[in-house]
């Protein structure tokens, strides 16, 4: 099939509604805020659309990691985690034994900061009292960690850690408060369940306005958020080398975003960053013309707003299976996928990142037509 004759099918074929947004969670002192575009708007700005989902929650609470059964709050005055769950399903974790503690980490120091987790729920923070990343696990499935050995250090020399990200792959992104090295990349290379050994911790990005938070796209694609410039940089590993250090591997994605405190991806490629502005703005930051930022007219919009002293932002996970390619979500690619994809080519913004984004590039250009091409379907 020519790329030609794709590019040419009508859009008639394509999905022209979008699907409601998943909740959005959003951390402050002493409690924790959902947010859900009832109407499809592509805002949080109507009514009924914002809700307390926890509260009484110490003012200490950080960094939030939303699982598929729960919310994970870094307490960092009692060096723990707090578990949120919605046991009777109204929505909210309000109600009686709905907050737990789910882990302390090791000696339980003040200064737990930052959280992420991996696809089979092992979650990390830092502690940045000792310079640890301690791993947390539920090796015995009682639904939490705190029991023997399912808090442990597994990394060291993380002091200055704002934020951490997992890519799709596993592999660990952090975030430092340094211009030498503001982020780092943490890969377990021998298998051995931890990031002590030579060369598991090491330089992403060098030589940079330090950033306040991050968030892992693809294997290959992040963003940070700047306090400093007011802006969200992509990192791109465009070599495949693992680093953000070579020519062009960081650039702008995002400017005029005063007080980018806290970042979060959307499974659709909308960056949602959280701001310390005195409007307490969330932004929604979306590359609608596929030129590799966010910098035109109306890329960057305010979703949200009345949301000071962000800690933390999160996107509930789907537990849908998205594959590159299954434009119509059938389970398979194959020729019917085509017109779709084509479609969403021209009109981006129909479907999710993670279906048309074929080459994986964390981007949608014709790239992603050929490399649907070259998959050498019958």
């Amino acid at each position: 099939m020519a790329i030609q004759s794709i590019i040419s099918v009508t859009l008639f074929f394509a999905s022209a509604a979008t699907a409601q947004s998943p909740t959005v969670f959003l951390a402050r002192p002493g409690q924790v805020v959902a947010l859900v575009d009832s109407n499809a708007d592509g805002d949080f700005l109507d009514f009924a659309e914002t809700r307390t989902y926890a509260a009484a929650l110490p003012a200490g609470i950080g960094a939030i990691a939303a699982r598929p059964n729960r919310l994970l709050v870094v307490d960092g005055s009692t060096g723990g985690l707090r578990s949120l769950v919605d046991l009777n399903g109204d929505g909210d974790a309000l109600d009686f034994a709905e907050v737990s503690q789910y882990g302390i980490a090791p000696a339980a120091p003040p200064g737990l900061v930052a959280i992420a987790c991996q696809s089979d729920d092992t979650c990390y923070c830092v502690d940045t009292a000792s310079g640890n990343l301690i791993r947390f696990v539920d090796l015995n499935h009682d639904g939490d960690t705190l029991d023997f050995a399912e808090a442990t250090a597994v990394a060291s020399g993380l002091g200055a850690t704002v934020a951490l990200s997992v890519r799709p792959d596993g592999v660990i992104l952090a975030a430092l408060s340094l211009t030498t090295t503001p982020v780092m990349i943490l890969q377990d290379r021998n298998a051995d369940g931890d990031f002590f050994d030579f060369a598991e911790s090491i330089s992403y990005v060098e030589n940079a306005a330090a950033g306040a938070s991050l968030a892992a796209v693809t294997d290959t694609l992040a963003f940070l958020a700047r306090l400093a410039d007011q802006r969200v940089l992509a990192l791109r590993d465009l070599t495949g080398d693992d680093d953000a250090l070579d020519f062009g591997e960081v650039t702008t994605w995002a400017e005029g975003i005063a007080g980018a405190s806290r970042v979060a991806v959307e499974s659709d490629g909308g960056v949602l960053v959280a701001c310390t502005d005195a409007g307490g703005s969330v932004w929604r930051l979306r590359d609608r013309n596929n030129d590799g930022d966010a910098l035109d007219f109306g890329e960057a919009l305010i979703v949200a707003t009345g949301f000071t002293s962000p800690s933390g932002i999160a996107v509930q996970p789907t537990t849908t299976t998205c594959i590159a390619g299954d434009m119509n979500n059938d389970g398979a690619v194959d020729h019917a996928d085509a017109p779709l994809l084509a479609a969403e080519l021209l009109a981006p913004g129909n479907s999710p990142l993670c279906r048309s984004d074929v080459n994986g590039d964390g981007g949608l250009d014709g790239r992603d037509i050929r490399a649907y091409l070259l998959a050498g379907f019958p």
